[in-house]
């Protein structure tokens, strides 16, 4: 196995059609910061977890419409992709790993 660096500025990208969606990886660190965020009384919210973590790994597209309208990239919009094209990206980020699931979130 190669190891690489996981960098801010990384820029990968998924397609789909003529669609495009620019991407990075998610350090472990990242996504353990977002799991403590969204931690209350010992209870994970995975809806605000997982929202925050597309919000960081999706960087910007080109061609994503709403019917035959380009849509602007805004952070805001990313949590009203596709289930399928967002359960890709958090599996290619390397942020739906579900051992990061298990692990524990230290107060």
């Amino acid at each position: 196995m190669t190891i690489s660096i996981v960098r801010d500025d990384e820029k990968l990208v998924y397609e789909d059609g003529e669609s495009k969606i620019f991407y990075r990886r998610i350090p472990d660190t990242k996504i353990a910061f977002f799991q403590k965020k969204f931690t209350k009384r010992g209870k994970p919210d995975w809806g605000l977890i997982t929202k925050a973590i597309l919000e960081y790994i999706v960087t910007g597209w080109e061609k994503v419409k709403d019917g035959s309208k380009n849509i602007p990239f805004d952070t805001e919009l990313v949590v009203q992709l596709p289930g399928d094209v967002t359960s890709e990206l958090l599996e290619l980020s390397g942020a739906n790993d579900d051992a990061r699931r298990e692990r524990k979130v230290k107060n």
